[in-house]
């Protein structure tokens, strides 16, 4: 694999983002409401709006918060969720709060029993999306989200998310930060521990993908991973910010230095 397979990921809040965004040349557009979380999910309309701007120019993935408020919903917001994500290429769940204790008792709690129930609850036989692969029409590929800094979001490491993404039939393993406080994914991983994932990951066929406040200052670090997906949001707003707006011009300069 070499750098320039290497593509650009944006995160967009509404369709007008994503219009900037697809014209300043990104590869992949993703739907997140930067003010609910790391993986925030924007809303039913926000996702089929983005989507209606985009019109099929780059493929479009949502985060959709993360999979405990999901184990909580109630069923119409489920099938409301899972109507609008059908013309999605991704999506993606996160694990926050997956790992505390349940009860009183020695049981473990299963995380990914509950991750895989929310997922089939939301697009039914997920299980043989990634075997089916290029021909499969219209449902969207789960990419399973670990949290560098797992520990501050009571979630499973990178090394048990990749083990079930790989058991549960993900495409994609994104590596991202819980708390948007400065401290980014090399704050918590070393580019070693992050190449190793990177390893395992194309071993087993899936896609490799890096985010979690990351910058164009982070790009040489970055290129010697070598991340099928560099996924920014931040990096590429006004005073990088991620709850300001995109700026066409720091995508392009990022994309050339891609």
């Amino acid at each position: 694999m070499t750098h320039s397979t290497m593509q650009l990921l944006v995160s967009v809040r509404n369709a007008i983002e994503a219009q900037v965004a697809v014209e300043a040349g990104v590869d992949i557009i993703d739907v997140k409401e930067p003010n609910a979380g790391p993986l925030g999910f924007a809303g039913t309309q926000t996702v089929l709006q983005v989507q209606h701007a985009v019109a099929g120019r780059v493929p479009v993935s949502a985060a959709l918060g993360e999979c405990l408020e999901w184990m909580r919903a109630a069923p119409a917001n489920l099938h409301d969720l899972a109507t609008t994500i059908q013309g999605l290429e991704f999506v993606k769940l996160g694990l926050a709060a997956m790992q505390l204790p349940v009860s009183s008792d020695d049981t473990p709690c299963s995380w990914v029993d509950d991750w895989q129930m929310v997922r089939n609850q939301l697009l039914p036989s997920s299980d043989n999306q990634r075997i089916a692969g290029s021909e499969r029409q219209n449902v969207p590929q789960w990419v399973a989200v670990a949290y560098a800094d797992h520990e501050r979001a009571a979630a499973p490491c990178a090394a048990e998310v990749l083990e079930a993404a790989i058991q549960t039939g993900c495409s994609t393993l994104l590596i991202d930060t819980f708390c948007k406080d400065g401290s980014g994914t090399l704050n918590w991983l070393t580019q070693a521990e992050l190449q190793q994932l990177r390893i395992r990951t194309h071993r087993h066929k899936l896609r490799f993908a890096l985010a979690g406040q990351l910058t164009a200052a982070h790009l040489t670090v970055v290129q010697a991973i070598q991340p099928d997906v560099f996924a920014v949001r931040g990096a590429v707003c006004e005073g990088q910010d991620r709850t300001a707006t995109v700026s066409a011009e720091m995508i392009r300069r990022l994309k050339a230095l891609l």
